[in-house]
């Protein structure tokens, strides 16, 4: 009986998979009406692309449903074509492809299955579908260890009638596995879908989307129907506010747009996220001041250069943190950054080895509130039953530093006191250079950021990826040369207009490079460290740093 009642399930299967042939042509109606699925019209374009042109590549904002759409393009490809193969992989780590990606996949896949859909492989594995040897899909991840060719040995070899290679964030997949994908796409019907944000213009993605011989389609924010609308039509997807906020905060009004000029949409006419900027005018020309404007809202390449550190290099320190899942080795140093005159946020860094772990900020300015936090942090890492704190504290000394630095040394804390608006020099009294040694500084601000670029270049250095940190890092630009050839960085101020708030959470992770050894510093520039009783007595930062005629 029970070989009966399987033997016609089977024969269901086949049939149903015969009628799923008829969507070759038609894949947007086979993601509705087989896996009950309703497309915005970039998706279906994204689909009607993979079916009429061999190479596909989609430019697209952050958050508009491409990987949603790649997991579609899967399931269509593997049920109306037989015998047929895909292949699908992303860039470390390896939840970009097993849970974005292939969670994508397996979502629909179930959700078809529920409705009585006899879809391929029946119950999805976590990164593999199909019925034999030569018909599947599969997610394949790409080695951080081995050689160049144990990677390419991954991706060669794949030969099938109807082949599919999809590339998810393909701007971090090694240029070795483009060729080893290349090497398979030898004859018979095979299609080849890249997609990616436009983080950086170079690498392996950028050249081929600029280099001819692909479908491109360029996705904005600007477009997707929750922006459009200004309601949640496309749960989990971009919505309304936070285009706006990035709209306001990191672009402005122009009254002779060029190539890299954007215009705001009439549905977008009055709005506003952030209070202290003018609401947006439906009509008017922008252009962007931040590459992640254009990475993140408007699914273009940025073209803002002349940075001290490029997205590229941050983008990079991004991947790095989500391999080592946000842990480093070593002991705890943190970068402190306190809160100046009128603000009330201090940001605190957290390093170990190579990797920053994490930036919190702490909303007092009350040195002994952040002294006190400092002290915890650190004692945290004790061990062995002992109550010295491990590791160390670098503290800016301006503003409630002051306070906090004599607060700690008070309590035996090792802390070491950052004069960033002092002269670049190290405990010997020599300047402090860059890596090449060729390269002095103006002021230990300088030194301090020149040094995370340098670290940043190196390619080893992981950071949080986190908004407010990106746009901060990539934000400090280069002024040139003193008179006696030392480089040095726009102000501080300057800074500080240019984005609209200061940049304490970069600051904090500069903090971390500042010399073990307090450098001495330029008497016209020296500020005296005072006791903490001297500190309560002023009874406010804002107040002590006036009578002593300090700026920043």
């Amino acid at each position: 009986m029970q070989q009966r009642v399987d033997a016609e399930l089977e024969m269901r299967r086949r049939q149903q998979r015969v009628e799923f042939a008829s969507y070759r042509s038609d894949p947007a109606t086979f993601v509705q009406d087989v896996l009950g699925t309703k497309l915005w019209d970039r998706e279906a374009e994204i689909l009607e692309a993979v079916r009429d042109h061999p190479k596909v590549a989609v430019v697209k904002a952050n958050s508009i449903g491409g990987t949603f759409t790649a997991a579609r393009v899967v399931l269509w490809w593997l049920n109306s074509f037989a015998p047929s193969k895909v292949v699908t992989t992303a860039p470390p780590p390896d939840r970009q492809i097993k849970d974005l990606l292939w969670g994508e996949l397996r979502a629909a896949q179930r959700k078809a299955l529920s409705r009585g859909m006899g879809l391929v492989g029946g119950e999805p594995l976590i990164m593999k579908l199909g019925i034999s040897d030569e018909h599947w899909a599969q997610g394949f991840t790409i080695p951080l260890s081995g050689t160049k060719e144990d990677r390419i040995a991954r991706f060669q070899g794949h030969h099938s009638p109807h082949l599919l290679f999809i590339f998810d964030e393909a701007h971090a997949i090694p240029e070795e596995i483009w060729e080893a994908a290349d090497s398979c796409m030898s004859g018979g019907h095979w299609r080849f879908l890249i997609l990616s944000n436009p983080l950086a213009p170079n690498g392996p993605f950028y050249q081929r989307v600029r280099g001819g011989g692909w479908h491109v389609i360029e996705i904005s924010a600007l477009e997707h129907p929750n922006v459009v609308a200004g309601e949640n039509v496309i749960p989990g997807c971009v919505d309304r506010a936070k285009t706006v906020e990035r709209i306001q905060r990191w672009s402005e009004v122009v009254d002779n747009p060029t190539a890299d000029c954007f215009q705001v949409p009439d549905f977008l006419d009055g709005e506003q996220t952030i209070v202290e900027k003018p609401p947006l005018e439906g009509g008017e020309w922008r252009i962007p001041t931040n590459p992640l404007l254009s990475t993140k809202t408007l699914g273009k390449f940025p073209t803002i250069g002349g940075g001290l550190i490029p997205l590229a290099w941050v983008q990079r320190a991004n991947v790095l943190w989500y391999e080592r899942e946000g842990k480093g080795e070593g002991d705890l140093a943190l970068g402190v950054d306190p809160a100046g005159l009128g603000e009330n946020l201090t940001a605190v860094a957290f390093e170990r080895g190579k990797t920053v772990e994490k930036i919190e900020t702490l909303a007092t300015a009350d040195p002994m509130a952040g002294a006190g936090y400092v002290k915890a942090q650190l004692m945290r890492q004790s061990s062995g039953g002992t109550e010295a704190p491990i590791g160390a504290a670098k503290i800016e000394a301006d503003g409630i530093g002051v306070g906090m630095i004599a607060r700690l040394r008070e309590q035996d804390v090792p802390v070491i006191s950052v004069q960033a608006g002092g002269g670049a020099k190290g405990s010997d009294g020599k300047d402090l250079t860059d890596v090449s040694g060729e390269l002095a500084f103006r002021y230990l601000r300088d030194y301090l950021w020149y040094a995370l670029r340098d670290e940043l270049e190196a390619g080893e250095y992981a950071l949080p990826p986190d908004d407010d940190l990106t746009e901060e890092i990539t934000a400090v630009m280069p002024d040139g040369y003193t008179s006696s050839g030392k480089f040095k960085l726009e102000s501080k101020d300057r800074l500080k207009k240019r984005i609209g708030r200061s940049p304490d959470k970069g600051d904090s992770v500069a903090m971390l490079f500042a010399p073990a050894e307090k450098p001495p510093v330029r008497p016209a520039q020296a500020q005296k460290e005072i006791s903490i009783e001297e500190y309560r007595r002023a009874g406010r930062a804002s107040r002590l740093d006036r009578r002593r005629g300090r700026t920043r």
